[in-house]
């Protein structure tokens, strides 16, 4: 049996192998490649429960993670990150076998880059209304232009676009969810149509919410999901999910108890959680209690029960009068993170519900 002592990601295999198997069968189903995207998991085990789920591309978000996963025998993989020139010199490091692809949107890196004496395979990323990074999806003339500039140099090959439609992560519900997926796929194929020369260019696509509950995807070619391993609060109250398809918590001691206010104390504050926050039931969360179940179990949601505020190494939970007389000091809480992805790097690595450690690239990133 594992004691839990301090703050520690606790990791559902099953559930976890279930929501890659339901990803994967659902891209196969519409006729989209599968490249999902590794920043949520960041973990060479779990890695190979997708391999194992028939999957050959992946995506990250940083070339040191690249290339921790280039080691694990990954040859196909996509920086979905505007490429950062002054890395250019760690390009080099890559093994031969290892397709690295990046991400680019503008000329002057695309420039940059024909100059680098490195063979490379490029996406042009596409702005499909999160207004972060990436050319307008409806600005035909500036993406062609592109296009052509990739297409002019002998050492770059076009992989094709790459979009992200992050702004789905504002909805609330899967109606909006729904809503974001159909106009995104309405302005790809728009765009693919407007793209006079180009129109069978291949387009890579893929926030988990509208992965997860669109019902088609014309106009794109790949999906490229990255939370829908573990999922969280967020997608749950998204609609992304349900609370029972969250494949990971995070187990807190209890440390002190205010009768007073009736909230409890955890060993477990931003450095762990993150300071991602969504609004449940009317309430500021920063995570959910749930039914601890055994050592390193979990059941469902305790109503009424949530993070309310974090400080660098303090949670204080706000809990009903019933759930605070239940618990004890020195009790090991479950709470679901809001942010999995945030919380997974916060912590470094996993005890799956069996016991198992599996490491992080963040932990192996700190040990070089």
């Amino acid at each position: 049996m594992i004691s839990i002592t301090k703050p520690t990601l606790i990791l559902d295999e099953d559930k976890c192998r279930y929501n890659i198997k339901r990803m994967k069968e659902k891209a196969d189903a519409h006729q989209q490649d599968f490249r999902p995207h590794f920043k949520t998991h960041q973990s060479n085990a779990i890695g190979e429960w997708v391999r194992e789920a028939g999957v050959e591309a992946i995506t990250v978000s940083s070339l040191g993670m690249a290339y921790y996963f280039a080691q694990a025998g990954w040859e196909d993989i996509t920086v979905a990150f505007p490429f950062n020139i002054l890395e250019t010199e760690d390009l080099k490091k890559f093994p031969a076998h290892c397709r690295l692809t990046l991400l680019v949107d503008n000329e002057q890196t695309i420039s940059y880059l024909s100059t680098s004496g490195l063979s490379l395979s490029i996406f042009i990323e596409i702005d499909s209304g999160a207004h972060r990074t990436g050319l307008s999806s409806s600005d035909y003339e500036g993406v062609l232009e592109l296009i052509r500039l990739v297409k002019s140099f002998d050492n770059l090959t076009l992989r094709g676009l790459y979009s992200h439609a992050g702004h789905s992560y504002q909805c609330r519900g899967e109606a909006e969810v729904k809503a974001v997926h159909h106009q995104l796929h309405n302005d790809l194929k728009g765009l693919k149509a407007a793209l006079k020369g180009e129109e069978d260019i291949y387009i890579c696509t893929g926030d988990t919410p509208t992965c997860s509950v669109g019902g088609h995807f014309e106009g794109s070619n790949s999906l490229s999901p990255g939370n829908f391993v573990f999922y969280d609060v967020m997608q749950a109250e998204i609609g992304a999910c349900s609370y029972h398809d969250i494949a990971v918590a995070v187990a807190c001691p209890v440390v002190s108890k205010n009768a007073d206010r009736k909230e409890i104390c955890i060993y477990g504050g931003a450095i762990h959680f993150s300071k991602d926050s969504i609004e449940v039931n009317g309430n500021k969360s920063f995570g959910q209690l749930v039914e601890s179940q055994g050592n390193l179990e979990w059941g469902t949601v305790v109503p009424d029960c949530y993070l309310k505020s974090l400080s660098q190494e303090h949670g204080l939970l706000k809990v009903t009068l019933a759930v605070f007389d239940q618990i004890q000091v020195g009790d090991v809480l479950m709470i679901l993170p809001i942010h999995s992805c945030l919380a997974a790097e916060s912590l470094g690595c996993y005890i799956t519900t069996n016991g198992t450690e599996l490491e992080h690239f963040s932990r192996v990133k700190s040990q070089r």
